[in-house]
């Protein structure tokens, strides 16, 4: 680059997609080309549901908070949602915040009934209430698990029937 090319005007107009493409004799941009300075490139919704998962993984709680609820407020009723929000409900449980955790469980268990996850919402609702010191509610929810969703997996059923005993209910 000479020294007079440092004085020349910056186009700062957009560059067609036509101009990405490279023509005969030319080559392909360069991904420094392409980027945009300091903006980060734009996440599809589904980025931030695995990125919020990875994160829950990871032990990095905080950052699974921001990713799920990005997903959840672009993708409110999509198929990965109870999903999401269980999750979400875990990390807060995690982090002893109980109430939204609650909040959460119940959301899939009110919002997603048919949903995989939902008996064990319902159960980690009964978990959730019982450490806010609402006993009656905590067991209404571990015989609702029973009642509602008798063919859930027997590894959820035989919890909801083991904390039903622990509580005394």
């Amino acid at each position: 680059m000479c020294s007079s090319d440092l004085n020349a005007p910056i186009n700062l107009a957009p560059r067609s997609t036509a101009s990405l493409v490279p023509q005969a004799g030319e080559t392909a941009p360069r991904l420094s080309d392409l980027q945009t300075g300091s903006l980060p490139a734009p996440t599809a919704p589904i980025d931030n549901y695995e990125t919020g998962m990875s994160a829950f993984k990871n032990g990095q709680f905080e950052l699974a908070e921001t990713h799920l609820r990005a997903y959840l407020d672009a993708h409110p009723k999509e198929r990965l949602s109870p999903e999401a929000i269980f999750f979400l409900g875990e990390s807060y449980f995690r982090r002893a915040r109980v109430r939204d955790a609650a909040e959460q469980y119940l959301k899939v268990s009110t919002d997603f009934p048919r949903a995989p996850r939902a008996p064990e919402s319902l159960g980690r609702l009964g978990l959730a209430l019982e450490k806010l010191g609402a006993k009656e509610q905590a067991c209404a929810a571990f015989g609702e698990v029973q009642r509602k969703y008798p063919s859930a997996p027997s590894t959820v059923r035989q919890s909801a029937e083991r904390e039903l005993k622990r509580v005394q209910c």
